[in-house]
């Protein structure tokens, strides 16, 4: 339930406040968006954890990035056109790409 209230707060920032857009967005998680995850681990008990969500299949021009940890607390704020999170700590995050309508949801664990 947190990350959809999550949802509910994030996505009307990426549609300019439009609420009726972001929950039909929601709606749509489809096959038209396809991302590739790439994460670099932690070294040295740092919080230096990257990752990396390239788009693979899906419209470039309209495609929003969010990077939450596993609570829902969103992590680029203002950031939605960056594909990498930088410095993060060990423990379970989720990607969120948005693009044309059509989001994924991606798990990562950065170790």
């Amino acid at each position: 339930m947190k990350l959809f209230k999550l949802f509910m707060i994030t996505l009307p920032l990426l549609f300019g406040g439009n609420l009726s857009a972001a929950k039909s967005t929601l709606q749509k998680e489809c096959n038209a968006v396809d991302v590739k995850v790439e994460a670099i681990e932690t070294t040295n008990g740092l919080d230096n954890g990257q990752v990396t969500i390239t788009l693979v299949k899906g419209d470039r021009r309209t495609v929003k990035y969010i990077f939450c940890e596993a609570s829902g607390k969103v992590l680029n704020e203002g950031r939605f056109g960056e594909n990498t999170m930088e410095g993060l700590k060990k423990g379970d995050y989720i990607g969120i790409v948005n693009t044309s309508g059509c989001s994924k949801k991606i798990s990562f664990t950065i170790a």
